[in-house]
């Protein structure tokens, strides 16, 4: 499983996908083709844990590419890549600090599909900073664990 733990080590988020692209057979297109993915956000006051949200194979690619396009950015600019699930389930928000070579991550969970309804109309969400080192294992388990 994907992990990042804040810089403070009391900020814990994960993606574990729970089946593989290449044990995924192609339905129609990567659109259409949903790979089940456990997501997870300990902080120090709550827990968010799912493991009934999914992604697109074409989803997963796209944010794949895109968080290591955040590791080979020029470390003299800043960059952010938002990534907002198809199915509106999450949003991660990836910013590159050059100023301090850090990465801010924001984390949105709508929280009506993640109660099944029961709370609906609004997300929660939590702001923190990683180091790039961090970061870069993150994705590199990201795309060993989808592939």
């Amino acid at each position: 499983m994907a992990t990042l733990i804040n810089d403070e080590q009391n900020i814990n988020f994960t993606i574990d996908f729970l089946k593989r692209i290449k044990d995924t057979i192609i339905i129609n297109d990567e659109s259409e083709t949903f790979i089940p993915f456990i997501l997870k956000l300990v902080t120090p006051e709550k827990m968010y844990n799912t493991d009934k949200f999914v992604m697109s194979v074409r989803e997963i690619k796209y944010l794949i590419e895109n968080l290591n396009h955040v590791l080979h950015v020029s470390h003299q600019e800043d960059y952010t890549f938002d990534y907002y699930n198809s199915e509106a389930l999450f949003e991660m928000i990836v910013s590159f600090l050059s100023e301090d070579l850090l990465i801010e991550i924001m984390i949105w969970i709508n929280i009506g599909a993640l109660t099944n309804g029961d709370k609906y109309g609004y997300d929660e969400g939590y702001r923190f900073i990683v180091d790039l080192d961090t970061f870069e294992k993150f994705v590199i388990q990201l795309e060993r664990e989808s592939k």
